[in-house]
């Protein structure tokens, strides 16, 4: 069984200090954090990916290639970057670093699907931690009302109708509505939450426990009450993946309706995404996600820690063993 654990994480001292690499991709927003990674970073080529649903009209002034798919969901947001990728020669053995800070989640969980499905072997993730979010605990990262809640594109399955209460596993974050919608549409489901701790910054668990709170009616409905809590860090994928693995092993079984649905911060969502491609298999487990038609590009302020996560997808794959450490040393020298 792999231990998400191997995978090596840590903090870099600042921008200039992030490892050269042949591609960099990042999504296309005015804040400083994402702003500064994209000059910073030293790779052959970068490219800039424009949500649409961010409303930024306008095109990056700094130097890089533009990928602007226009209104498309999810999984046509993602191939369509995968083919402009393989279009410029980009293979399975090309060193990749996405910047996570600026994806959108939905669309942050399928690129990092179809480049698993495409072959790539390895690649950084980069998460830049804000000093602190503009509106505190009232942050909102999505605008107006939710359009729909369904099943993200490529992470998606075949439930079967059984009496059995299904499961909800909803990761947990600022927005209220998104946690309420989620809730409501598997008001049934037993409920498992999960919530960031060790928290990005000390007052943000607070924030994010009230505005769970201000969900609770919504989460609190179905076969139980009071959903149980597990806890994983705000900036560790690996650790909310092995979470992750608990939370399935003792709150569900084998042929059970799961439903994950990440609304925590970008490195938790990373971390569901990698459990679900390692682990789903056959299961009748989908991601699913209330998604509204616009969101905030800015909610930050400031730069805080930057991250690093090293992530080996060939071993994931069971492409060669967990064990084997890829030949990539210019990132750790």
């Amino acid at each position: 069984m792999l231990d998400y654990r191997f995978f090596f994480r840590g903090t870099v001292g600042n921008f200039t200090n992030l490892p050269e690499v042949d591609v960099f991709i990042s999504a296309y927003t005015r804040s400083e954090r994402v702003t500064k990674a994209f000059t910073s970073v030293k790779a052959a080529e970068k490219v800039w990916a424009v949500h649409p649903h961010y409303g930024i009209d306008s095109d990056p002034e700094r130097a890089g290639v533009i990928y602007r798919p226009g209104d498309v969901d999810e999984a046509d947001f993602a191939l369509g970057l995968a083919d402009l990728l393989q279009a410029r020669g980009v293979g399975p053995d090309s060193s990749l670093m996405v910047d996570i800070t600026g994806m959108i989640r939905p669309e942050l969980m399928t690129v990092f699907h179809i480049l698993w499905s495409r072959g790539v072997k390895h690649l950084v993730a980069l998460y830049s931690e804000p000093q602190r979010y503009g509106r505190k605990s009232r942050t909102q990262f999505s605008r107006g009302d939710i359009s729909q809640v369904r099943q993200v594109r490529t992470f998606e399955s075949s439930h079967p109708n059984l009496v059995q209460p299904e499961l909800l596993v909803l990761g947990t974050g600022y927005d209220v509505n998104p946690m309420k919608a989620a809730a409501n549409h598997k008001s049934r489901a037993k409920k498992v939450v999960l919530i960031g701790l060790p928290s990005l910054l000390p007052d943000m668990y607070q924030e994010n426990v009230l505005r769970v709170e201000q969900a609770a009616e919504s989460i609190g409905q179905g076969f139980s009450d009071a959903p149980k809590e597990y806890f994983a860090g705000a900036n560790d994928p690996f650790g909310t993946a092995m979470t992750l693995r608990s939370v399935v092993q003792n709150e569900s079984w084998d042929e059970q309706n799961v439903y994950f649905c990440p609304l925590g911060t970008k490195p938790q969502v990373l971390g569901f995404t990698l459990f679900f491609l390692h682990e789903r298999r056959s299961r009748p487990w989908s991601i699913i996600y209330p998604f509204s038609r616009q969101y905030n590009p800015e909610t930050s302020v400031g730069v805080g820690r930057i991250w690093m996560y090293e992530i080996n997808l060939a071993s994931m794959r069971g492409d060669l063993d967990s064990s084997e450490r890829l030949d990539f040393p210019s990132f750790w020298t």
